[in-house]
């Protein structure tokens, strides 16, 4: 190899291996019209990195956070996310992918109503002890998501994991686990946008 080079790893170094294809999930209930079109077009870039990286392995398990599935239709929350995001999972459903749960009700629900209260509080003390146990409730979700997503993959399977960046960093995989970070150009985009209001 030259220095200076990186080579590109071949398909058939990850055949065999558990893959994880990890997306940020950004959430938005922002009507900016320059948002929304800036979503659009990160869940359209998504779409077409895991189409590339597909080569190394089909999507065979969908993981998303914070979804509950109803027994009615388990994908109408995403609707609610982004209309491309839906698609982009329907159609590795309808390719043989399949949606599995990794979040527990009560501990998603405990970690979502502490995480609002933090935002809220004023007084330190009140902050301090809810800070502890929002890290413990925080903890012991990862712990629930690592060990469903473990059990969930056989060796030699792909799956794309949806999960905010900063919880998703803290989860540890097994070293039989490659994992792939797929970060599109529309992603620095949107982040200034949320700096500034504008690209």
């Amino acid at each position: 190899m030259e220095l200076g080079k990186i080579e590109r790893p071949k398909v058939e170094e990850f055949t065999g291996k558990k893959k994880v294809y990890c997306v940020n999930h950004i959430f938005s209930s922002g009507r900016d019209e320059e948002l929304k079109r800036l979503l659009d077009r990160y869940w359209q870039e998504i779409d077409a990195h895991l189409g590339r990286l597909e080569l190394a392995g089909k999507v065979s398990k969908i993981f998303i956070e914070g979804l509950i599935p109803s027994t009615e239709d388990p994908l109408s929350p995403l609707k609610e996310v982004h209309e491309r995001f839906y698609n982009l999972v329907k159609k590795r459903l309808e390719e043989g992918g399949r949606v599995v749960p990794i979040e527990e009700e009560d501990t998603f629900s405990a970690y979502v109503d502490l995480r609002n209260c933090l935002m809220l509080v004023r007084n330190r003390e009140v902050y301090r002890r809810l800070w502890e146990y929002y890290k413990e409730v925080a903890e012991k979700r990862l712990g629930v998501i690592r060990r469903k997503i473990e059990e969930s993959l056989e060796e030699g399977e792909a799956a794309l994991l949806v999960m905010e960046d900063t919880e998703r960093s803290l989860l540890e995989f097994p070293d039989d686990f490659e994992v792939f970070l797929v970060v599109p150009p529309a992603y620095d985009d949107i982040l200034k946008w949320f700096r500034t209001g504008k690209t």
